[in-house]
């Protein structure tokens, strides 16, 4: 009976081994489903975060050709508003030379 006994005590411990084995391949397995779900909920805010950029990239060229845009119209009005005070100048002078009796 002694080397039953032996026998019965080897398959308890390869069963409660093998149980043990089960439940932490169980354990096992839940953490790496959490950490696909992370994985996949880190990649679709990545995506999300690419997307911001790119937009803020496209809003900052956008902005960048509106600004070049409005200084060169703003250096235009300025060339124009110089010459429109230039012709404003010479018609004071033509004015001041007809008042004082000069025709210029």
């Amino acid at each position: 009976m002694d080397r039953l006994d032996r026998i019965e005590g080897i398959l308890e411990k390869v069963t409660y081994d093998s149980e043990k084995f089960q439940r932490d391949l169980e354990k096992i397995n839940l953490t790496l489903d959490k950490a696909s779900a992370l994985q996949h909920e880190m990649a679709a805010r990545q995506q999300y975060h690419d997307e911001a950029f790119e937009r803020f990239d496209e809003w900052k060229r956008v902005f960048s050709e509106k600004m070049l845009e409005i200084q060169e119209n703003s250096a235009r009005d300025g060339e124009h508003i110089r010459a429109l005070v230039r012709i404003a100048e010479l018609h004071s002078q033509r004015l001041d030379g007809i008042e004082g009796g000069h025709a210029s």
